[in-house]
C-alpha cells in the first residue's frame, strides 16, 4: 500500500522512498476518455471475428498513446467507474438520474479498454460504491510530488493545488488561477460553488435561481458556502429566501460534489512506475482487433513485440511492393478471378486514420533561380528514384491557365519551387520555361522514372496542352484515398493533410489574399510562394508514400488502382481536353421554343386555380394547391409547411389536371435553365466546344461524375430532353459514335444471383424484361402486352434498388395488394435472385461493407445499426452496389482497353463523353466503321460473366441521331 491516508485538510501527503521530486504522476479518468473516443472516431469499426463495435477501444488507444507519446510521463494511473450506484446514489436516489442510457453499442467496449491499460502495462483502478473522480481524487491526494489530472469533467478542477494541474488532453490545462478564471473562485471552492449552482450533468440539484457566476459572487462576499448559509437572510430578494429555503438542499449538493481522498486501494509506487506497454500482449491484442495502424506504430517503438505473435500482414504492410503495369491485361478478367482478388477481410476504417503527425519544416524548402540549381535538383531526383509534381497556375481551366511555376519534390522534407512567371517590384530573374523543359522534359517523359500527382489527371492535362510528354504516373493520392475509403466527405490535398498527417497546409488566401485576381498567385514574393508550393508537393510524396502500403495491403484495390483509375485519370485528361462540339443557335432555338411553352403551361395553370402567382414559389404554389384547390396532401416541409417537392406532386397526379402541367412546367424549366440556357455560355472561345470535368472521386460506387457542365442528368424519356442532343454535333468530316451497354445490371444481376432463367433469356437474345412478365403474368412470350411489359422492368428495376411493395405501386401505377402480389410471384420464379439478395446483406453484415467483382468497396456500417430505418437503406445498398459498382468498373476498364486500342492503331478517332453506361466518341468518317468495331470489342470484352455483355452502336452526325 502506498500508506495510510490522514484526512487533515481532507488531503493527505506522505513521503515515499524511490519518488524524485521530478516525478510526475499522471491520473487519467478513463471513464471520461471511453466517452470522448466513442463519439470521436467518425467511422464504425468492427472486431474482425465477433462483429462488435470496437470504435471506443480504437479511440480511446490512439489518445493513449498520444498522452504517452506527448508527455512522457515516469508514472501514471488509470481509473474507471464501476457499473451499478455509487455511495452518492444511496444519498440522493436522483443523483444522475437524467442521464440518458449509454449507446448500446458502448458497455461492451469498456472491457476491451481495461485489458488495452493492463496490456498497456498500466493500472486500472476502480473501488466498489465509488467513482473514477474519487479514485482520482485519492490518488492525487496520496501522491508527494507532483500531478496531472486528465479529464474533461470540470468537477476535478477541485482538486487543482501548487501541485496538482488539471489538462484535458487536448489544448487546456488549468492550475489555480485558470481555475479562478473559468469558476470565479479557487480551486478549493469550487465545491461550494457547486453546491450553490448544481451541475447539470449529474442532476445535482443546489439552489434554485442560483448560477455559476452568482455562486462565485455569493462565495467572494461571505467566504465559504457554510459562512454563507448561516447569514443567507442578509441576501436580499428572492435569492436570500432560496438560500433559506434550500439551505439542506445546498449542503447535500455540495456532499454529492466532494470527491473523495480517502478511498483505500491496493497499489505501490512502483506500480505506477511506468516503465513500457507488455508489448507482446499488447502486439497480440492489436492484432486480434485488427487495429493494424496501431500495431504499425507499436512495432516501429518495440520492433521485437511480434516475436512470439503469429505474422500477419501488418508486418508485411511496409515491405517494398515492385511496379505495377498501367495497362491492364489483353484477357478480359473472368468473374471467377476477380473472385479471387476480393478480400474476405472486414472493411477497416483504420485505413485512413492518422498515424503520428508529419513533422514538416519548410524553411527546408528552396526556390530555383539558376539553371545549376535546376541541374542538381534533376540528379537529386534521378537518385531518388520519384518525381512529385505540383504546378501553380493562373487559373483552374486547362485552356485558361498558364504556367506560374513547378513544385517539385523526390524525398519526404525535401522539395523545390522553379517559378516561370512571377510578376512584381523587386522580383528576381527567373528560369526561362524552355530551359526549365530542357532538363524537366526527359524525367517527365521517362517511363521508368515514377510520377506522384495529386489529382494528376489536371496536371496531366497542363503538360499535355504545352506539348510536355508524361509517362510513368505512379501515385494520386486522391485515387488512393478513394480507394481506400469511398465514403469520405473531401478528398483534397488540405482535408487528406490534416486528416493522415496531421497538419495543416497553407492555403491559397494565406499567401495570395482572399481577394483580387484569378491569377494574383503571380504578385506573390518567390519566398512564401515557394513555402506554399513547396509543402503541396511534400506532403503529396508523403501522402503517396503513407497510402501505398495501405492500398497495397489490399490486393484487389491495389490492382484497380493501377490497372484502372490511374490510366483512366489519363484517358480522361484526353477527353476533357478534346471536349465536345456543341451547336449554340440551335440551344438557343430550343430556349425559344421552350419559353413560349412556359408560359403557356402557366397561363393554364392560372386560368385553373383562379388568379396568377409565382410558380417558382413552394408557399404560393402550396396555397393554391392545398387551400385554393383544396388537394390533399400530407407531407410536410421541415418547417411545417405542405411540401410541393417533385415526388408529392407525382403522388398527386390524377386529382388534378393542374398536376400534369405543373409537372410539365418544372421539367421543361429545369431543362431550359439547366441546360439550354447554361451551356452556351460554357462553350469554350479558343476551342469551341464545351470541356466538361470526369471526377472519379464523386461517388461511393465509383461511377464517374461529370461537372461544369453535369452531362450526366440529361433527360432521355422526354422528347424535349431527347431534343438538346441534337446540338452535340461532330465537327465537318467527322461522325459521332455512341456505344451503350444494353441492360448491364440486369446482365449483373443474372450473373451475381445465378439466376438461370435470367442467364439463359439473355444468352438466347430474349427481351429480359417481356421474359420476366410472361412468368410473373403467366401469359406466354408471344402474348405479353406492353402494360405488362413496362411493370415487369420496373420489377425488375425496383429490386434490385431494394424497393418494397408501397414503393412498387407508386412507381408501376399499381395498388399495394397487386404489387405485392407481384413480387411475390417473381421470387417464386427467381428465387436465386431473393437468395443473393439474402446472402449480399449477410456479407455486408459480416465486412461492413459492399464489394464489387473487381474488389472495389463500399463502407456500409449502418447495416448492423440498432437503427432499423438507416439499418434497411444500408441493406438496400448491399444488394445493388455490387452490381452498380461492378458495372461502373466494366465500362472503365472498357475506356481504358479502348484508349488503348487507338492509339496501337493510329487512329485519329477521340474518346469524348462518357455517360452512365455509354460512350461517345468522335471519328473521321474513314475510321468510323473501324472504330465503331473497335469499341464493341472492347466494351463487350470488358469481362467475361455468365451473360454476356451487349453493346448498342450507333452512328450519325449528332447525338440525338445516334440514338
Amino acid at each position: 500500500m502506498l500508506g495510510e491516508v490522514s484526512n487533515r485538510g481532507g488531503c493527505g501527503v506522505i513521503e515515499l522512498e524511490g519518488v524524485s521530486p521530478d516525478d510526475v504522476l499522471y491520473v487519467i479518468d478513463g471513464s471520461g476518455f471511453i466517452f470522448r473516443a466513442y463519439y470521436g472516431v467518425r467511422q464504425q469499426m468492427l472486431h474482425p471475428h465477433t462483429r462488435e463495435p470496437v470504435q471506443a477501444v480504437y479511440g480511446f488507444i490512439k489518445m493513449l498513446l498520444a498522452l504517452l507519446r506527448d508527455r512522457a510521463p515516469s508514472h501514471v494511473a488509470i481509473a474507471f467507474d464501476l457499473k451499478g450506484p455509487s455511495f452518492r446514489s444511496e444519498l440522493y436516489p436522483e443523483y444522475k438520474a437524467n442521464r440518458k442510457a449509454p449507446p448500446e453499442d458502448l458497455p461492451a467496449q469498456y472491457a476491451l479498454c481495461i485489458k488495452a491499460t493492463e496490456h498497456f502495462n498500466i493500472p486500472a483502478l476502480s473501488a466498489e460504491l465509488m467513482e473514477a473522480d474519487d479514485v482520482i481524487g485519492t490518488l492525487v491526494s496520496m501522491w508527494p510530488g507532483q500531478c496531472v489530472v486528465v479529464s474533461a469533467d470540470k468537477d476535478l478542477m477541485q482538486l487543482v493545488d501548487a501541485q496538482t494541474l488539471w489538462w484535458d488532453a487536448k489544448d487546456k490545462e488549468r492550475g489555480r488561477t485558470e481555475v479562478i478564471e473559468r469558476f470565479g473562485v479557487p480551486p478549493e471552492r469550487v465545491i461550494d460553488l457547486l453546491g450553490l449552482a448544481g451541475d447539470a450533468s449529474d442532476n445535482i440539484p443546489g439552489v434554485p435561481g442560483i448560477g455559476e457566476k452568482t455562486a462565485a459572487k455569493l462565495l467572494n462576499e461571505f467566504g465559504d458556502l457554510n459562512t454563507l448559509l448561516s447569514r443567507a437572510h442578509e441576501v436580499k430578494g428572492k435569492r436570500g429566501q432560496s438560500l433559506v429555503e434550500f439551505a439542506e438542499q445546498a449542503r447535500l449538493s455540495a456532499q454529492l460534489a466532494t470527491i473523495k481522498r480517502d478511498v483505500p486501494l491496493e497499489v505501490t509506487e512502483a506500480d505506477l512506475r511506468y516503465e513500457g506497454p507488455h508489448a507482446t500482449l499488447l502486439a497480440e491484442f492489436l492484432q486480434d482487433l485488427g487495429f493494424r495502424s496501431i500495431l504499425r506504430d507499436l512495432l516501429r517503438r518495440f520492433p521485437n513485440a511480434l516475436d512470439t505473435a503469429t505474422a500477419s500482414s501488418p508486418t508485411k504492410r511496409d515491405a517494398p511492393q515492385t511496379q505495377a503495369p498501367t495497362q491492364v491485361p489483353t484477357q478480359a478478367p473472368t468473374a471467377q478471378a476477380s473472385a479471387q482478388l476480393t478480400s474476405s477481410a472486414p472493411y477497416d476504417a483504420s485505413l485512413l486514420m492518422s498515424p503520428e503527425p508529419a513533422t514538416i519544416d519548410r524553411s527546408r524548402y528552396r526556390c530555383v533561380l539558376t539553371e545549376k540549381e535546376l541541374s542538381e535538383v534533376c540528379a537529386q531526383v534521378r537518385e531518388a528514384g520519384v518525381m512529385c509534381v505540383d504546378l501553380e497556375t493562373t487559373g483552374l481551366h486547362p485552356y485558361d491557365a498558364e504556367l506560374l511555376g513547378v513544385a517539385l519534390s523526390w524525398r519526404e522534407g525535401e522539395a523545390c519551387y522553379l517559378p516561370l512567371d512571377h510578376f512584381y517590384l523587386g522580383v528576381p530573374v527567373q528560369l526561362p520555361a524552355e530551359v526549365v523543359w530542357r532538363h524537366l522534359g526527359p524525367l517527365l517523359a521517362d517511363p521508368e522514372l515514377p510520377k506522384i500527382a495529386q489529382n494528376l489527371k489536371y496536371e496531366h492535362k497542363l503538360f499535355t496542352r504545352r506539348g510536355i510528354k508524361v509517362e510513368g504516373w505512379r501515385g494520386d493520392p486522391m485515387l488512393m484515398a478513394h480507394l481506400l475509403d469511398p465514403s469520405r466527405s473531401s478528398f483534397g490535398l488540405d482535408a487528406l493533410t490534416r486528416d493522415l498527417l496531421g497538419h495543416e497546409n497553407l492555403t491559397f488566401e494565406e499567401v495570395a489574399g482572399k481577394r483580387g485576381p484569378e491569377d494574383r498567385f503571380s504578385a506573390v514574393d518567390l519566398e512564401r510562394a515557394t513555402a506554399y508550393a513547396a509543402e503541396d508537393a511534400d506532403v503529396t510524396l508523403r501522402l503517396a508514400n503513407l497510402l501505398k502500403p495501405r492500398l497495397a495491403s489490399q490486393p484487389d484495390l491495389w490492382r484497380l488502382f493501377n490497372e484502372v483509375e490511374l490510366p483512366l485519370s489519363v484517358v480522361l485528361a484526353e477527353m476533357e481536353l478534346e471536349g465536345v462540339l456543341v451547336d449554340a443557335e440551335r440551344l438557343k432555338a430550343q430556349s425559344a421554343a421552350l419559353l413560349k411553352q412556359l408560359k403557356q403551361l402557366e397561363a393554364s395553370v392560372y386560368e385553373q386555380v383562379g388568379y396568377s402567382f409565382n410558380l417558382d414559389s413552394p408557399q404560393q404554389l402550396g396555397k393554391a394547391l392545398f387551400e385554393t384547390l383544396g388537394l390533399t396532401n400530407k407531407k410536410k416541409t421541415e418547417k411545417g409547411k405542405l411540401s410541393t417537392r417533385h415526388e408529392e406532386l407525382v403522388r398527386l397526379e390524377g386529382e388534378h389536371p393542374v398536376i400534369t402541367e405543373l409537372l410539365s412546367y418544372r421539367h421543361l424549366a429545369k431543362l431550359r435553365n439547366t441546360y439550354l440556357e447554361a451551356l452556351p455560355k460554357l462553350i469554350h472561345p479558343k476551342t469551341g466546344r464545351v470541356h466538361t470535368s470526369f471526377k472519379q472521386t464523386g461517388t461511393v460506387t465509383g461511377r464517374l461524375s461529370s461537372n461544369d457542365p453535369n452531362l450526366q442528368n440529361i433527360p432521355q424519356r422526354t422528347p424535349e430532353g431527347r431534343k438538346v442532343r441534337e446540338a452535340f454535333i461532330a465537327r465537318p468530316g467527322y461522325k459521332l459514335i455512341s456505344a451503350d451497354y444494353s441492360q448491364v445490371e440486369l446482365r449483373l444481376l443474372a450473373h451475381f444471383a445465378q439466376a438461370h432463367e435470367m442467364i439463359k433469356a439473355f444468352i438466347e437474345g430474349v427481351d429480359v424484361h417481356a421474359q420476366t412478365a410472361s412468368d410473373v403474368f403467366h401469359v406466354p412470350l408471344s402474348e405479353v402486352s406492353p402494360a405488362q411489359r413496362s411493370s415487369a422492368k420496373g420489377i425488375n428495376f425496383g429490386l434490385m434498388y431494394g424497393m418494397g411493395a408501397r414503393k412498387l405501386s407508386e412507381t408501376i401505377k399499381v395498388p399495394v395488394s397487386e404489387a405485392k402480389e407481384m413480387i411475390s410471384a417473381y421470387f417464386e420464379r427467381y428465387g436465386a435472385v431473393q437468395r443473393y439478395m439474402q446472402e449480399a446483406v449477410e456479407d455486408a453484415r459480416l465486412h461492413a461493407a459492399a464489394t464489387t467483382l473487381l474488389g472495389r468497396r463500399r463502407p456500409l456500417l449502418e447495416v448492423n445499426s440498432s437503427n432499423r430505418g438507416k439499418q434497411a437503406a444500408a441493406e438496400r445498398l448491399a444488394v445493388n452496389t455490387p452490381i452498380q459498382g461492378t458495372a461502373a468498373d466494366i465500362i472503365k476498364l472498357a475506356m481504358v482497353r479502348l484508349h488503348q486500342r487507338l492509339k496501337a492503331e493510329g487512329l485519329k478517332a477521340q474518346l469524348l463523353l462518357t455517360v452512365h453506361d455509354e460512350l461517345v466518341l468522335e471519328a473521321p468518317e474513314a475510321e468510323a466503321e473501324r472504330v465503331a468495331e473497335l469499341t464493341r470489342e472492347a466494351m463487350e470484352g470488358a469481362m467475361s460473366l455468365s451473360v454476356p455483355l451487349r453493346v448498342d452502336l450507333g452512328v450519325g452526325e449528332s447525338w440525338a441521331e445516334i440514338h
